[in-house]
């Protein structure tokens, strides 16, 4: 697609376009970011200051699109809008019944993007994200949503102006039962992660020196030695630092998860579930050249960014095959020699629901509803796993997601299938106790 292809009597602004198209007439879009970057390069948008207001506007749709779908309603319904000034709490729950009744699901959300002129759309969002002005009747209006649902400060209030749909309710109950602290959660969701990068902690203050030279501002994590935040960055994955292989992009909750797993040199480790291979390079280079890191997946091309990576970092000890997680893989003869695996990491697919801060159209994408083919892969691929873990070795199931169906439920459930395994622990990562995304880790040891 070429923007200077597009319908020559489709006038409205780029950034309207290009939403129509994302949204599509499917139940479904693809991932935003995966679109972002096939639409928004400098081949088809040339200038970076524009490539940045699209994506923060494109960004902003699904922080606040929900939120500009409670105002709109609100907007044309003079009852509920006077209901709702009066600032009377009762009628705000009754309105916000309503609304979560009104949308009980994502499609009926996509839905009504669809149906509302994206102009009108595009006023809302800009101005409840302060990224873009409107007219002063929305813009009278959206203050005062904004400023009635603070006021009011019921959960819902706070999930409504968070973007959080309504029907997350009852799985931020559950967390929250656990102490998790979901107002601080709801806090940072309509705000954007930090850049992170893992370095060898050995390297990281050499790192931090070079980057600040080149005029990057760079904070040290003080939960993670490895781990450095960066602000003011231009043209990181062109810096001579990246391509020598001297730190990997890697969230701060992230590495944290990957630091749950005991390695040491000489260790035979699986990460099973690798991906592109961010926690394959972190156990990598804690073996310090000694043992092996085997990293399965079942996305060829996911193995072969993992395997680019990997030359780039200078890893030689990493060995990457095919999984689709039925059962354990035929492993070359070293691994039986071995008695097992030492590690095997269970990095397992998920609602994402702990990274809505820098993937928001997640928000919608997974809901409580889809959950259950969800919860049927992730016990089968630990199921799986698990029986490549040598006796004495640890066992660490991970999942950037803080719903307790997709953790703690199937921790215990694995824990009660599984006596020859031993709890190590468990617990919640990142966001908000720091400012990253929110991961989960449970850690097992064979007996």
């Amino acid at each position: 697609m070429r923007h200077d292809r597009r319908d020559p009597d489709d006038r409205r602004p780029l950034v309207e376009r290009l939403f129509s198209e994302w949204l599509g007439r499917n139940e479904l879009p693809s991932p935003l970011d995966s679109f972002l970057s096939r639409n928004v390069r400098p081949q088809l948008v040339p200038e970076p200051w524009q490539r940045k207001k699209l994506t923060d506007l494109l960004f902003a749709t699904q922080q606040f699109g929900y939120l500009a779908l409670f105002c709109d309603d609100l907007l044309d319904d003079r009852a509920r809008r006077e209901s709702f000034d009066a600032g009377n709490p009762v009628s705000l729950d009754k309105t916000l019944a309503r609304f979560a009744a009104l949308y009980p699901d994502a499609t009926r959300i996509y839905d009504a993007w669809r149906l509302m002129t994206t102009t009108r759309f595009f006023h809302w969002v800009g101005l409840l994200s302060g990224l873009m002005p409107g007219p002063e009747g929305m813009k009278d209006r959206a203050a005062k949503v904004q400023a009635g649902l603070a006021a009011h400060g019921g959960r819902r209030a706070k999930m409504l102006l968070a973007g959080v749909p309504l029907f997350y309710e009852a799985a931020l109950e559950a967390r929250e039962a656990l102490g998790f602290d979901v107002t601080a959660f709801l806090s940072r969701q309509n705000q954007r992660p930090p850049l992170w990068i893992r370095t060898p902690a050995t390297e990281r203050e050499t790192v931090k020196a070079i980057l600040e030279k080149s005029h990057v501002k760079v904070r040290k994590s003080e939960v993670c030695d490895t781990a450095l935040e960066l602000e003011t960055v231009k043209s990181l994955y062109e810096s001579s630092l990246f391509h020598e292989g001297a730190f990997e992009v890697q969230d701060l909750a992230s590495q944290l998860a990957g630091a749950t797993i005991s390695v040491r040199p000489g260790a035979f480790v699986w990460d099973a579930c690798a991906g592109s291979g961010g926690k394959t390079l972190q156990l990598a280079t804690a073996l310090h050249g000694r043992g092996v890191v085997y990293a399965s997946d079942n996305l060829p091309y996911k193995l072969d960014a993992l395997r680019k990576r990997a030359r780039r970092a200078e890893h030689a000890n990493i060995r990457t095959l095919d999984w689709h997680g039925d059962s354990a893989p035929e492993f070359p003869h070293e691994v039986k020699q071995h008695g097992g695996f030492d590690a095997v990491l269970v990095d397992a697919p998920c609602t994402s629901s702990g990274t809505w801060r820098r993937n928001p159209d997640a928000r919608f994408r997974h809901t409580p509803k889809g959950l259950a083919s969800t919860i049927e892969t992730q016990t089968r691929l630990l199921a799986a796993a698990a029986a490549s873990v040598r006796v004495g070795g640890q066992l660490v199931y991970v999942t950037c997601s803080f719903l307790v169906d997709e953790n703690e439920a199937i921790a215990e459930a694995f824990a009660a299938a599984h006596p020859e395994f031993e709890s190590l622990g468990q617990r919640m990562l990142g966001c908000p106790e720091v400012n990253g995304d929110t991961f989960f880790a449970a850690s097992f040891r064979r007996r």
